[in-house]
């Protein structure tokens, strides 16, 4: 199969790490993948993007128009939406982090941001109210590659197997809860979950 894959974020959300996951899920599936991080002003809150691309032969990390967005924070996914394709699957956290020199009243409302996803499958997610009720509020990007998962071939353990991995001993139990709460959300978040295109559609599956 080939995906491509784009992250965004703000520093301190998780995103290099989300990528890192999702990396290395690919790699267990026998793919060819290739990552690249943008930091910014990670250490400020600043803009933090990953590209992660699979595939049978895959040249660059760079990704021209990608298959799915991931979205840790509503306003840097708006801002990354021109970058997914027609038909591709937006999962947005319903989070916002006010950036530094932008009043609240400028910061767009959901309606505003599902604008920018005209012709795109936006779905949102509860990501982090549903990490904080774990305990951990940063654990959104797991909740997001819980819901992820759904849409891709690799099976859950795979994908367990990879978190165990990857994260550190003393967060590997609250990331596994957080990732199947993400995979199989309550039916408060399922319904939730079901999203809308900007054009007000149900927004769906739509494999690369």
């Amino acid at each position: 199969m080939k995906a491509d894959f784009l992250l965004a974020g703000v520093g301190g959300q998780g995103v290099v790490l989300t990528g890192d996951i999702l990396a290395e899920v690919g790699l267990r599936l026998r793919l060819d993948v290739k990552k690249a991080d943008v930091h910014g002003l990670a250490q400020r809150g600043g803009a933090v993007e990953a590209c992660v691309r699979w595939g049978k032969l895959v040249n660059s990390p760079l990704i021209a128009a990608a298959d799915f967005l991931l979205g840790l924070e509503s306003l840097e996914a708006a801002r990354c939406a021109a970058r997914l394709r027609q038909g591709g699957v937006a999962l947005v956290n319903r989070h916002r982090l006010l950036p530094p020199g932008l009043s609240p009243a400028d910061y767009p409302n959901d309606e505003e941001v599902a604008r920018r996803f005209a012709g795109k499958n936006l779905h949102w997610v509860d990501a982090t109210a549903a990490a904080a009720s774990l305990g951990n509020p940063i654990l959104a990007g797991t909740v997001l590659l819980g819901h992820l998962s759904r849409f891709l071939p690799a099976e859950e353990a795979v994908w367990l197997s990879v978190l165990n991995e990857k994260v550190p001993p003393r967060h590997r139990e609250t990331n596994l809860l957080a990732f199947r709460r993400g995979r199989d959300p309550a039916p408060g978040e399922r319904d939730a979950d079901k999203g809308t295109c900007a054009n007000g559609q149900p927004g769906g599956p739509a494999p690369p």
